[in-house]
C-alpha cells in the first residue's frame, strides 16, 4: 500500500497543478500519442490482488471524439509468500463526450488479455471492461486523466463479474 502511495501522490500533485492552470486546449485530432496509467488496484490472472497496477500505451486519435489505444503491463509480486508474474496487453477506446474549457468527460470500453504464473501454475485471464472519467488538457498534445471501471467481466481460468464504482486510476498522455 505504502509504495501505491508513493506513485499516487506525485501523479495526483500534478494532476491538480494542471487542473488549476487556466486552458482551453481541444483534444488530439489525428495524432499519435503515448501514455501510461497507475491504478488503484488491479490483478494477477484474475487471482491474486494487487495495489498499483500500471501501464503504458500507445494510443491515435482518430478525431477529437475518439480515441483507441493499445497497452502493455508487466507485473511482478509477491504477496504473503505467494509469487506471481503477470503479462498483459489491452486495446480501448476512449470516447469524449464533449466538454469544453478544463474537463473532458469520457466513457471507455476495452477487452485485455493477462497471462500469469502463480506459484508455478499458469493461468489466463481474458476480460472485458467499460468505465468513465475526464481528461484535462494542457494544451493539444499533453492530457491528464482519471477514472473509474464500472464493469469488469473476466471470462478465462477464473470467471468474474464486477459491477460498480471501482478500480479507480490515474493517467497522463503525451501525443505527437
Amino acid at each position: 500500500m505504502n509504495k501505491c502511495l508513493h506513485l499516487l501522490c506525485p501523479a495526483l500533485a500534478a494532476f491538480f497543478i494542471l487542473l488549476y492552470t487556466p486552458s482551453f486546449a481541444q483534444t488530439p485530432n489525428q495524432q499519435f500519442g503515448i501514455g501510461g496509467t497507475v491504478g488503484a488496484s488491479s490483478n494477477i490472472g484474475g487471482v491474486i490482488p494487487i495495489t498499483g497496477g500500471s501501464s503504458i500505451y500507445g494510443a491515435y486519435a482518430i478525431s477529437p471524439s475518439v480515441h483507441i489505444s493499445a497497452a502493455f503491463n508487466l507485473t511482478v509480486v509477491n504477496v504473503e509468500d505467494v509469487s506471481a508474474t503477470g503479462v498483459g496487453f489491452g486495446i480501448g477506446g476512449k470516447f469524449f463526450l464533449g466538454g469544453s474549457g478544463l474537463f473532458h468527460p469520457y466513457a471507455r470500453a476495452g477487452f485485455s488479455f493477462s497471462s500469469a504464473s502463480v506459484e508455478g501454475a499458469s493461468r489466463s485471464d481474458p476480460a472485458i471492461n467499460a468505465g468513465v472519467g475526464a481528461e484535462y488538457f494542457a494544451n493539444r498534445n499533453f492530457g491528464a486523466f482519471l477514472g473509474i471501471s464500472i464493469i469488469t467481466a473476466h471470462f478465462g481460468d477464473v470467471s468474474s463479474t464486477i459491477f460498480g464504482i471501482g478500480n479507480p486510476y490515474i493517467g497522463m498522455e503525451w501525443f505527437f
